[in-house]
């Protein structure tokens, strides 16, 4: 059976363990190139239902052409426009009736713009050959150009449609595909009921992500900020798993000792408020998490005020054993700002 060869993007940072993800989700995944926010692998699954299972990445692409050395776009489409085109991909765009495309060109992330007769060339190209519309404002489907700064280049059909890359973010919200990596870091087990705690809730990114991966479970989500737990409490009425509450991160009176399993969390950084101290915020709330969750239990904390939680950490009785943890921290990129992911257990 012929294997088809797909391209993912993810949240930088997470590589070390995005091949075992994949390979849960797609069973017969191989031949893996893992660089910089971008996994490339093969497998002879359905490449629509290859996209709906890789619901933590950004970006899934089934690749039509690739080069392992990519040169100019302009080059790469006068490459792939001389070429033919594979079959399954006019079997693909028909059964999904697809009529009408954009094509884009993404030079390491970002879109940039190419000379209009390299866009003409491969408008005509992908009419002719499979039947297809050109539509610049949007499209049924999306052809992409992408380079890379390994080398690596590729002509691929996108197969992701409009998420949170187009969604609008407010200040500090997380995109699901980062909540997602950051649930499966923390290494919870796939089956099981367990009681959540994210007291920086915020615009409830980390407990909506937690109440689709493990349902059945219970979430306490809670903020200081009355107006963003309000909104929460309308976001998440109806939907009994998830107790909202306004309150104080140090103080989570609502919480019973060593109740909880894990704490997931995103709290400030320092950066939009420059009236928080972080330092003194880290060193507060780590013994009111030490009390709430049960002996073992885990802490995945995500923040770019590394410094600050590090000392924080170092000087917590419950949880310096953890610096000498391979896992303890993971370096990632959020929006371009440099972050980590925290991961530790509590002292049984």
């Amino acid at each position: 059976m012929k294997k088809n060869i797909i391209a993912c993007t993810f949240t930088s940072g997470f590589e070390r363990i995005i091949e075992g993800l994949v390979k849960k989700r797609i069973a017969d995944a191989s031949d893996f190139r893992v660089s910089g926010g971008l996994a490339v692998f093969s497998t002879a699954e359905n490449p629509y239902d290859s996209a709906e299972r890789l619901n933590f990445c950004s970006n899934v692409f089934l690749v039509l052409r690739s080069w392992q050395e990519s040169t100019d776009f302009s080059a790469m489409a006068a490459a792939a426009a001389s070429g033919k085109t594979d079959g399954e991909i006019l079997r693909l765009v028909n059964e999904r009736g697809i009529k009408t495309f954009r094509l884009r060109f993404s030079a390491s992330g970002q879109f940039v713009n190419v000379d209009r007769s390299v866009t003409e060339r491969m408008e005509k190209f992908l009419h002719k050959t499979l039947g297809l519309a050109s539509d610049r404002t949007g499209g049924d489907c999306e052809f992409w150009f992408l380079t890379r700064t390994d080398g690596f280049g590729a002509f691929a059909l996108r197969l992701t449609g409009k998420k949170s890359a187009e969604k609008r973010f407010e200040r500090g919200e997380l995109r699901e595909e980062t909540v997602l990596l950051m649930l499966m870091l923390a290494g919870i087990p796939e089956k099981g009921r367990f009681v959540f705690s994210d007291p920086f809730a915020g615009h409830g990114a980390i407990p909506s992500g937690i109440v689709a991966e493990f349902p059945g479970s219970t979430v306490y989500a809670s903020d200081i900020d009355g107006a963003l737990s309000g909104a929460m409490a309308r976001k998440f009425s109806g939907i009994r798993a998830v107790r909202v509450r306004q309150c104080d991160a140090c103080h989570l009176d609502f919480i019973k000792d060593e109740s909880v399993d894990f704490i997931v969390t995103d709290p400030p950084w320092g950066e939009w408020d420059r009236d928080c101290d972080v330092s003194r915020l880290y060193s507060s709330v780590l013994p009111e998490f030490s009390r709430i969750l049960k002996a073992g239990g885990r802490l995945c904390l995500l923040t770019g005020a590394k410094n600050e939680f590090e000392r924080a950490v170092n000087a917590s009785p419950d949880f310096c054993h953890n610096l000498r943890d391979e896992l303890f921290r993971t370096d990632i990129l959020v929006n371009g700002k440099k972050s980590a992911v925290y991961l530790l257990s509590k002292k049984a």
